[in-house]
């Protein structure tokens, strides 16, 4: 019995280091035309928008909308559930001009990743290039409904600033053991950082987790933007899934609910606009 136990936590461990060694293997990174440098004189203009319904835009159509225009004018853009290959989501989208960092999901039937015109995965999405990314993963999938608890950590360049901008994109699986693990892992990405921090994404906070949040937010010493997205499954409230937090930056506005994205997904687009913050 001890020695099935025992082989059964060390496949464990192989699984997960498998999942780990597959994530930075399929980071992929489609440069864009421009290479816009963030500045600290200048707003900060950040989209966040879970579009699990990519493939069902009209790309001429959307590229002469007012949402398109909006999210043309972004600093960085963080989407969750995008299509998985870099290259078709920047030309289905229209935004050649901003460099794609993309990470493509777990597949459940394969616990494998895979790029292709058919997977979801997470991208963070810039007009400036990065100076570096890193993928951090909770652990294997959800196995209850194939979802991952993932985060995709970059890091700017601003110029006039001392220190660099660190942007942590995360999507949240269902479960709050997942939610808990990736949480307490990114907490390091956070601490060992001294200059400013946008932490953003769906956080997937059904009722029951929201506090577990809200608490994990204020232990490391970040501000809520309090985003309200409404969010409803068959007619039943379930909460704020999404969320974005914030340090060493001002919220310049309130955040903009861009309702304009009610038709292409379950989640409510939003906008933040923040600006630096040169002294203490």
């Amino acid at each position: 019995m001890v020695n099935k136990l025992l082989v059964f936590i060390f496949s464990i461990l192989l699984q997960n280091i498998a999942y780990a060694y597959n994530a930075y293997t399929f980071l992929e990174t489609i440069p864009g035309n421009t290479n816009k440098e963030i500045s600290v004189d200048k707003d900060l203009d950040i989209t966040v928008w879970n579009l699990f319904m990519l493939n069902k835009i009209n790309s001429k159509k959307f590229q002469k909308s007012s949402l398109y225009n909006k999210i043309n004018k972004s600093s960085i853009i963080l989407f969750q559930e995008i299509i998985a290959n870099a290259e078709y989501s920047q030309k289905k989208l229209g935004l050649d001009d901003f460099t794609f960092i993309q990470i493509p999901y777990l597949k459940k039937e394969s616990s494998q990743f895979e790029a292709d015109s058919i997977s979801n995965g997470m991208a963070n999405i810039s007009k400036s290039k990065s100076l570096n990314s890193k993928i951090i993963i909770a652990d294997s999938i959800d196995l209850a409904d194939g979802t991952q608890s993932m985060a995709i950590r970059t890091d700017y360049k601003v110029l006039g600033l001392d220190q660099d901008l660190r942007v942590i994109h995360i999507h949240n699986g269902v479960s709050i053991f997942k939610t808990m693990r990736l949480m307490r892992k990114l907490e390091d990405e956070i601490n060992d950082h001294i200059g400013p921090i946008i932490v953003a994404g769906d956080f997937n906070s059904f009722l029951y987790k929201s506090r577990f949040i809200k608490k994990w937010a204020k232990r490391n010493k970040l501000i809520d933007a309090k985003v309200k997205t409404p969010y409803k499954v068959k007619f039943l409230k379930v909460g704020q899934l999404d969320h974005a937090f914030y340090r060493g930056l001002e919220l310049v506005e309130n955040v903009e609910i861009l309702i304009e994205t009610k038709e292409l997904s379950d989640h409510l687009g939003y906008a933040l606009k923040f600006k630096f913050k040169t002294e203490d």
